[in-house]
């Protein structure tokens, strides 16, 4: 991953090889996902970690700095998250409570859906951008 843009390699040595030799790479496809995708993955990763989700830094990170909390579309997935008790916060992180855990990829599965189809995705596209996103160190 660079910036936003993402991407993989040929999957067999062959090539793998060839592509290495004849274009300096082997890569195979790239994509740069729209700030939606991009905010709803960053929670379904961060999600995944001890310490949860700071949603400031996730915005950081998804490209939308200057989108606040009443227009972030994964803050309000949270929230519906917090209430149901499949998400707990701990100061302003969100966190997958023990007892949940087992349900994380259905969790994950909510901002998936959900951020990208929500309508406060559609007001929040002029706070978002394709700037370059806060590095993984400051993180």
């Amino acid at each position: 991953k660079v910036g936003f843009q993402r991407g993989g390699n040929v999957r067999a040595l062959a090539p793998w090889r060839e592509g290495i030799e004849k274009e300096g790479s082997a890569l195979a496809w790239s994509e740069e996902p729209a700030w939606p995708a991009r905010l709803a993955e960053t929670w379904w990763l961060g999600l995944r970690l001890a310490e949860g989700v700071d949603p400031e830094r996730a915005r950081s990170r998804a490209g939308c700095r200057a989108l606040g909390d009443a227009d972030d579309p994964a803050l309000e997935v949270a929230e519906r998250l917090v209430s149901s008790g499949h998400l707990d916060r701990r100061g302003a992180h969100f966190v997958i409570p023990h007892d949940a855990v087992p349900l994380a990829d259905a969790i994950a599965a909510r901002f998936l859906n959900d951020v990208p189809r929500s309508p406060r995705a559609a007001r929040a596209r002029a706070h978002c951008t394709t700037e370059e996103p806060m590095s993984d160190a400051a993180l």
